[in-house]
């Protein structure tokens, strides 16, 4: 008998320092999520911030609030700091697209209207 409960409280430490280690772990992990996830809320905020755009061999400038404005958009995330940008020996910043497109695309998110055409020059 005394046999058995030495053996049942040996398993109950064992089973405690597992919990423990798990209830470490997942507060590292939980620190470094509210840490990453503070990061990407600072580097995501709107600002002024003037950014220069080389599109389609033209320099646009924009601000960073502009062109994060239309939210759950591929435009937003690139520009949020989700994903690193290709910037240029010159500061200004790569983006492959039709610059006569891109500028409509910018009237349209900072007046709600635009006069695009679709035909590729």
């Amino acid at each position: 008998m005394l046999d058995k409960k030495r053996g049942l409280i040996e398993t109950l430490n064992t089973v405690d320092d597992q919990i423990s280690k798990m209830r470490d772990s997942a507060e590292k992990d939980h620190t470094e999520w509210e840490e990453k996830k503070a990061w990407a809320a600072e580097v995501s905020q709107p600002t002024d911030e003037i950014m220069r755009l080389r599109v389609g061999g033209e320099i646009i400038e924009a601000s960073k609030r502009t062109l994060v404005a239309p939210t759950g958009t591929r435009l937003a995330e690139v520009f949020s700091g989700v994903h690193p940008l290709k910037v240029e020996k010159d500061g200004t910043i790569f983006v492959d697209d039709n610059s006569g497109m891109f500028k409509s695309v910018l009237t349209y998110i900072k007046q709600g209207e635009a006069d695009i055409d679709f035909t590729t020059k």
